[in-house]
């Protein structure tokens, strides 16, 4: 048993938007319909043949068509195939006693909305016209709805495109993808993405790694770099979602968010080159680039820490220039610095990679050896940066001549006692120095006590 159509106030909303065509040879059945039909819409236009019609509609494009299907000058068929050349989406509803199967499959490839056998019954007819007047009103909101997302879209300063999934086309593109890429949007509608990324082979990885992210995730965000059309790479920060059908799961559409990020990138490279330069200025001497105070203590820390963890052997060398007051007096503080950074040049070429040299400030160096062999070595060491800086200096122009005092202080000491840290080393090392330096300079002087800091400095060798 058929439910019987009742009209609510809802469906005679909806069927009171609608402008209808009707188009029928006989004037009885046309004058008692269109009648019913003015009762329920907004307007109806009626014709008596399909040449009629076809002028009507071509002139007033109605949102739905009802004819006949036999009628004088051009059948029914044949007017609604002349209208769906005109627009597509035009319904079209036949009504006609003449049940020909030629004539239905004709209908039915023609894409018509309904075939309503004559005499024709109106509660289905208005079911057919209330489904009609409902789909035109979603497909006008549809318009609405996309034209808004189009003009947003095209107000983003973000470049935002869509992909085909399958076939990697763009499909749609906004204004500042033009803008930003260079390319207008009747060059990249059709066009593949890897226009943008100029490497074919690196193209189909990233476009792998999008999709099996945006299947894992949902979304896929990256950093990296595009091309834009005058072959420039620029920065640019990327953001990929995926436009899923329901059905199957998979990914029918990208819709991927290009923002240009070239001056951040900028900023935090000119950031990043300022923190390293705050960072070395932090720890190193900003005249000779070596290790300051802080940075060398700190530095001695660790090698001690080592020194006992291997039980191996540890020396510090406390350099002081002999000589360098009087060059500064007479040369002036501009030339003594140029001697100081040439001193630190030649005493960097005359000890080992792994080997820390630091400047403690003034002309006074300091030197960790690790893994020193024995005593006799690290004399060695020292002997050999006194004969390299007594060697004379040749600076803008003038031939300058000085001397070193070293003093060493070795870790383990005889003494080994609990006090043995890194400013004891230290403190040693700079004993000995001024015993080198009493005994006329140019000399080393090791650090021999034996009972801490009470010691007797050793006579220099």
């Amino acid at each position: 048993m058929k439910t019987p159509f009742i009209e609510h106030q809802d469906d005679t909303a909806w069927l009171k938007r609608l402008h209808l065509l009707y188009v029928e040879d006989d004037e009885g059945i046309r004058s008692q319909l269109e009648q019913f039909l003015r009762r329920r819409v907004q307007s109806v236009l009626t014709a008596r043949d399909g040449r009629e019609g076809l002028a009507l509609f071509a002139s007033h494009r109605p949102d739905v068509v009802i004819t006949d299907l036999l009628m004088p000058n051009m059948n029914g068929l044949d007017m609604t195939e002349a209208i769906l050349k005109i627009n597509p989406r035009t319904p079209v509803i036949i009504t006609t006693a003449f049940n020909e199967i030629d004539y239905l499959l004709k209908a039915i490839d023609l894409g018509v909305e309904a075939y309503v056998i004559k005499p024709i019954n109106t509660e289905q007819l208005l079911r057919n016209l209330l489904k009609c007047a409902r789909n035109l009103s979603f497909e006008a909101a549809y318009r609405e709805d996309n034209a808004l997302l189009r003009l947003i879209l095209s107000s983003l300063n973000e470049a935002v495109f869509i992909i085909n999934a399958e076939t990697k086309q763009f499909t749609y593109c906004n204004q500042t993808t033009e803008t930003l890429f260079g390319y207008t949007q009747q060059e990249m509608l059709g066009q593949t993405a890897g226009m943008l990324h100029g490497d074919g082979v690196q193209f189909e990885r990233l476009f792998a790694d999008v999709l099996n992210a945006c299947a894992d995730s949902g979304r896929y965000e990256c950093q990296g770099r595009m091309l834009r059309k005058n072959g420039e790479a620029f920065c640019c920060e990327h953001l990929v979602r995926p436009i899923v059908c329901d059905s199957a799961g998979e990914p029918l559409h990208l819709i991927c968010v290009v923002r240009d990020i070239t001056l951040q990138k900028r900023a935090e490279d000119i950031l990043l080159e300022h923190q390293a330069q705050l960072n070395f200025l932090a720890n190193h001497d900003p005249l000779t680039g070596l290790d300051n105070r802080r940075c060398f203590q700190d530095q001695l820390k660790h090698a001690l820490a080592r020194t006992r963890r291997l039980k191996t052997r540890l020396a510090i060398l406390f350099i002081d220039l002999d000589g360098f007051k009087a060059v500064n007096d007479r040369f002036g503080h501009e030339l003594g610095d140029h001697l100081l950074k040439s001193v630190a040049e030649r005493l960097s070429s005359n000890v080992r990679e792994q080997d820390v040299l630091g400047r403690f400030g003034g002309d006074e160096f300091v030197l960790i050896i690790e893994d020193a062999m024995d005593v006799a070595a690290t004399v060695q060491v020292a002997e050999k940066l006194i004969r390299a800086l007594a060697e004379p200096f040749e600076i803008r122009g003038h031939r300058l001549q000085i001397g070193s005092s070293i003093g060493i202080s070795v870790f383990p000491s005889l003494a080994q006692t609990e006090s043995e840290d890194a400013e004891t080393l230290i403190h040693r090392a700079d004993q000995a120095m001024y015993m080198a330096k009493r005994q006329g300079g140019n000399s080393f002087s090791l650090y021999e006590g034996n009972t801490g800091e009470d010691a007797n400095p050793s006579q220099p060798r």
